[in-house]
């Protein structure tokens, strides 16, 4: 989490989950609501709840805070994953965290104590935001694709007689 509102102590959160059997962990601001000691402005939160029931609807229902950079993959699961993804904006998260879903990861989510990071944070709402979402429209029509292509691929396996 390179802002450092999550401490470090709470890596032992997301190593759990991982030993417990998840692909990837995420650390959820929104699973804490009560765990932030410094609150980010009314209009961050609204924003970024907006940003949440989009990425929801179109691509990862149930998972609750996408954009905490607080995260643990399996290696193995890492590298399978990561040299597939085109973004490279804030949206980045939303596009590894489909692929996983797509590819039958096991992805948890788990509430960790934060503290907004005044100042620390580099994303400037309108840009960024108008960014992240032609990010999400791109990943949604890119995930179609994927879908469509391994749909056929899975329709010519059955077709094939040997």
């Amino acid at each position: 989490d390179a802002d450092l509102a999550i401490p470090i102590t709470q890596l032992d959160v997301l190593m759990a989950a991982l030993a417990d059997g998840a692909d990837i962990a995420l650390g959820s601001r929104r699973l804490n609501p009560h765990g932030a000691s410094v609150r980010p402005p009314r209009s961050r939160e609204i924003l970024g709840w907006t940003f949440n029931l989009l990425v929801q609807a179109t691509l990862l229902r149930g998972i609750w805070d996408t954009q905490c950079g607080f995260k643990l993959f399996r290696g193995e699961v890492a590298r399978r994953l990561f040299p597939h993804c085109v973004v490279d904006g804030f949206a980045y998260d939303v596009e590894v965290l489909a692929l996983a879903r797509r590819t039958g990861c096991t992805i948890v989510e788990v509430p960790v104590a934060w503290s907004h990071a005044t100042g620390g944070s580099s994303v400037r709402i309108l840009r960024d935001g108008a960014a992240m979402l032609r990010d999400v429209a791109r990943i949604v029509r890119r995930l179609s694709r994927f879908d469509a292509d391994a749909a056929a691929a899975d329709s010519a396996q059955a077709d094939d007689p040997a």
